[in-house]
């Protein structure tokens, strides 16, 4: 069998469809669905954006106030630990609603979010908590963060970028939950290690 491949970036269509169509049940993929640039940005823009993520730990994030930037794919977020309990956690658009300016530019801890442009704060739910800038004629409810879909499924943080078209993580979840439980996954943590320069 040879091996087809597509000209990078190229987004043949055609090519991609003939690619898709050769393949054969129970074989593994081209080669070109593993290598080739073009197939994976269209699956950076077409199917992984429709799918939950792994982005984090809830360690990551064990107290109130705490908070972890993350890349999902294109997009920065900051994922928050809102509240005491074990679903407390949500994920943000790293951007601020004033003017566009980014949030944080590392993990943290805080009370609220606060924009280092023009100071606009904003609740760890992601409403605007500054409200003295805010004209009367507009609401500061719609001014808040823009939310990530996040789901905890035993300690592990899932993010997804289109809401509306995200399958329904609840089936993974009843299937993991128990078994992630009793493996300890609710209880590990996450390690970075420290290399000592050499002696």
């Amino acid at each position: 069998m040879q091996a087809t491949t597509l000209r990078p970036m190229a987004r043949d269509h055609a090519a991609l469809v003939a690619l898709i169509d050769g393949h054969r049940a129970g074989w593994s993929l081209e080669q070109a669905f593993y290598l080739d640039p073009a197939i994976f940005e269209l699956e950076r823009e077409l199917w992984f954006p429709r799918q939950w993520s792994l982005v984090a730990h809830a360690s990551e994030v064990p107290e109130k106030g705490h908070y972890i930037v993350r890349k999902l794919f294109d997009e920065e977020i900051i994922v928050v630990r809102f509240g005491d309990g074990e679903e407390d956690i949500a994920a943000y658009y790293n951007v601020c609603t004033h003017r566009g300016s980014r949030l944080c530019t590392k993990d943290g801890r805080s009370r609220l979010l606060v924009c280092p442009y023009h100071a606009w704060s904003y609740r760890l739910t992601g409403e605007l908590q500054t409200r003295q800038d805010v004209p009367d004629n507009v609401d500061p409810v719609a001014l808040g963060l823009h939310r990530v879909p996040t789901r905890c499924v035993g300690s592990l943080v899932l993010c997804g970028l289109e809401g509306s078209v995200l399958p329904d993580v609840q089936p993974l979840a009843d299937a993991l939950d128990a078994r992630l439980h009793k493996m300890g996954i609710d209880r590990a943590r996450i390690v970075t290690a420290r290399l000592s320069p050499p002696a």
